[in-house]
């Protein structure tokens, strides 16, 4: 005769506030404990929701550490995403005597000019030593 079968007590609201925690979808663990999302929502919002910020917690807790640690890396991850730091630089261009750099429009330009533009074009590409030479393979190489 067969032993009869245990009888298994899983607490949902521990297992669903844990893989909230891990930060798993609705329809993940859904998935995983045989429900739809809305059952999920409906029964278990408040646990789902609780989970998440714990993990959310825990994870930053866990980086600051890091960075009070001594993670250069975490330390400016953290500056550039809490605090709105940056490391972009910018840079300003001008003109002579500080006047506005002069642009033109290619769609001014003659056909004749144009053709001297294609043709200066072409003999820079066959240059050598410019950054449009191209190596015995047909591959453009910098020098």
């Amino acid at each position: 005769m067969p032993r009869p079968k245990k009888q298994i007590v899983i607490d949902i609201e521990k297992l669903i506030t844990d893989l909230a925690s891990y930060q798993h979808s609705k329809s993940e663990i859904a998935r995983l404990l045989d429900i739809s999302v809305d059952t999920l929502d409906r029964r278990y919002a408040e646990v789902y929701a609780k989970g998440k910020d714990s993990g959310r917690s825990r994870l930053r807790k866990m980086m600051f550490e890091q960075a009070m640690g001594g993670s250069t890396t975490m330390a400016i991850f953290l500056a550039k995403n809490w605090l709105g730091m940056s490391d972009k630089q910018s840079v300003e261009l001008s003109g002579p005597e500080g006047e506005p750099i002069k642009t033109s429009s290619v769609g001014n330009l003659t056909d004749e000019q144009l053709r001297n533009l294609e043709s200066i074009r072409i003999a820079l590409e066959r240059a050598p030593g410019t950054s449009g030479d191209k190596d015995g393979a047909g591959q453009e190489t910098l020098q």
